[in-house]
């Protein structure tokens, strides 16, 4: 689990967050995203342009969501989400999930006064998920929170699988991923669950409400580590759910019967069989 998270004030910036191939602006480009992060060997070096950096990459999902990629820009480690919680709480709430276990440091700003909330995973701890709906005490007198509407298509596309013979057929409740060579779906307890890709090798389900993500999907090309694709999920809190993930070039299929009692986290390093 996450050990530490602090608030801290620093100088108010001279304006709204300005994104960055490693910076996310959320809710109106009021709150700033950034995550630093080294792996087991302090290595933060994973991609030429950004060897020396050691920041999370950016990959944009809606105005409220963001995802954080480290080694794979197919892969997103980290699901970040900032909430306009001002009519429950009086406050801006703070989420995340992982699928990670490298030592990261999450900071979030809000850019209208310089006030920042630190969140750190240390070094081989499972990234353990995020849901600090103290975070900021910032709300205006009026607040609206903006709400993702869901998967944007009502008809989404074929996609082919690697080989062409078996094409995965992407749905509001199922998505293809890594050029459709895996199909993806979960089914809770009350009905599927809607899908939404949020990279080619990640995917992330709603289950209740619409607009927030309880689960996100990982889907490694493992093989040159092992000869294997991994599947890795990640969840908020712990919850029920059929997870299935069929591979069109194998035909085979993994089910993951998640119960409440399992981990929030669960790396499968021997799911497929790579190229």
């Amino acid at each position: 689990m996450l050990t530490t998270a602090h608030a801290q004030i620093t100088d108010p910036p001279d304006g709204p967050c300005t994104e960055t191939p490693t910076t996310l602006c959320l809710n109106n480009d009021r709150f700033k995203v950034e995550v630093d992060w080294s792996d087991a060997s302090g290595n933060s070096q994973t991609v030429s342009d950004f060897s020396t950096s050691g920041q999370g990459r950016a990959t944009p999902v809606s105005d409220g969501w963001t995802g954080m990629w480290f080694f794979d820009p197919d892969n997103v480690d980290l699901l970040i989400h900032v909430f306009a919680g001002c009519s429950f709480t009086d406050r801006y709430w703070v989420f995340a999930a992982g699928t990670t276990n490298v030592e990261l440091t999450l900071t979030v700003t809000d850019t209208t006064n310089g006030t920042s909330k630190v969140y750190e995973n240390p070094q081989g701890t499972p990234f353990g998920p995020i849901e600090d709906t103290d975070a900021f005490n910032t709300c205006p007198i009026k607040a609206q929170a903006r709400q993702f509407a869901g998967p944007e298509s009502l008809n989404p596309p074929i996609t082919e699988s690697h080989d062409g013979s078996s094409p995965c057929q992407e749905s509001s409740t199922t998505v293809c991923l890594h050029d459709g060579r895996f199909e993806v779906s979960v089914d809770t307890p009350g009905a599927p669950s809607p899908a939404q890709k949020v990279a080619d090798g990640t995917a992330a389900f709603p289950f209740i409400n619409p607009t927030f993500f309880n689960l996100m999907v990982n889907i490694v090309d493992g093989s040159s580590a092992n000869g294997q694709y991994w599947v890795n999920y990640s969840m908020f809190d712990p919850s029920e759910f059929k997870l299935t993930v069929t591979d069109h070039v194998t035909g085979d299929t993994k089910v993951y019967d998640h119960k409440t009692s399992d981990p929030l986290m669960v790396q499968d390093q021997a799911a497929f069989t790579g190229d």
